[in-house]
C-alpha cells in the first residue's frame, strides 16, 4: 500500500549524497552549489514519506485502503475540475476522457474497492492537519507528538525552504543568484554553501561556537543581500 514512499526516500537521501560528493563539488565544472541548496526540500519530502508510512502501519488494514482511495479521489477530482474548466475544448475532452479511464481501469483491476468507494472516502490528512487532530479529550498521541518533534527547529526551516517563505529564502536565497551576491569580505559561495549544509546535517566538527559565529554570518549576508543589492553588482 505504500511501497513508493518506500521507495522514494532511500532515492532522496542518494541523491542528496549524490550532488553533494567531495569528487562532484571539487571535479565536476559543471557543478554550482545552487543545485544543494535547491535539493534541500527533498528532507522535507522525507518527513511527510515518515509520516505516511508510519500512519499507515498506525492500523494498516483501515489507514491502507484510505491513503490509496483518498489519492485516487483526488485524481478524479483534479479530472472534473479539468472537465469544468476545459471542457468546451476536443482536445482537452479526449485528454480527459483517456486520463479518467486509465483511472477506473487501475481501479476495478487492481484495487479492492470500486470507484464509487473512492468517490465516497474523506482526504488523508496532510501532517500538518494530522499532528493537530485532537483526540477524545483533547490529547494528542504518542504518534502525533513524535510527529511534531520533526517540525520544530532545524527541521521547520526545511518547510520554509520547500514553500519557499521568505524564512526559508532567508537562509538559501543569496545563493540561488546566477550572480552570486558575495563581496570580497566574506566565505566564498562554495564555503557558504558547505556551511549552510554541514550546520542543517549537523555534523559533530560544525557544532562549535565558531561554527553558529558562521551561520549568523550567512544570515547576515543574507539579509545585506536583499536589502542592499545595487552593491553587489549585476544579480
Amino acid at each position: 500500500m505504500f511501497s513508493s514512499d518506500k521507495l522514494s526516500t532511500p532515492i532522496f537521501y542518494d541523491l542528496l549524497f549524490y550532488l553533494n560528493a567531495d569528487d562532484r563539488r571539487k571535479m565536476d565544472c559543471y557543478w554550482r552549489s545552487a543545485y544543494t541548496v535547491v535539493a534541500l526540500p527533498l528532507i522535507r519530502n522525507m518527513i511527510d514519506c515518515l509520516y505516511n508510512v508510519t500512519a499507515i502501519l498506525q492500523d494498516p488494514r483501515k489507514n491502507g485502503p484510505w491513503f490509496r482511495k483518498s489519492g485516487y479521489r483526488k485524481l478524479l477530482e483534479g479530472l472534473d475540475q479539468d472537465q469544468a474548466r476545459y471542457g468546451d475544448d476536443p482536445e482537452w475532452d479526449a485528454w480527459i476522457r483517456n486520463a479518467r479511464s486509465e483511472i477506473e481501469f487501475d481501479i476495478r483491476h487492481r484495487m479492492p474497492f470500486t470507484v464509487a468507494e473512492v468517490l465516497a472516502e474523506k482526504e488523508w490528512p496532510t501532517l500538518g492537519k494530522y499532528i493537530n487532530m485532537q483526540q477524545p479529550g483533547g490529547t494528542y498521541t504518542s504518534h502525533q507528538m513524535f510527529l511534531r518533534t520533526l517540525l520544530y527547529g532545524k527541521w521547520r526551516e526545511y518547510s520554509a525552504m520547500a514553500h519557499v517563505g521568505s524564512d526559508g529564502l532567508l537562509m538559501t536565497g543569496v545563493l540561488l543568484y546566477r550572480t552570486p551576491c558575495l563581496t570580497n569580505k566574506g566565505p566564498t559561495t562554495t564555503s557558504f554553501c558547505e556551511c549552510l549544509v554541514c550546520t542543517l546535517a549537523k555534523r559533530p566538527e560544525y557544532s562549535s561556537p565558531s561554527s553558529r559565529s558562521y551561520r549568523r554570518t550567512f544570515v547576515s549576508m543574507a539579509r545585506t543581500s536583499t536589502t542592499e543589492s545595487t552593491k553587489c553588482g549585476p544579480c
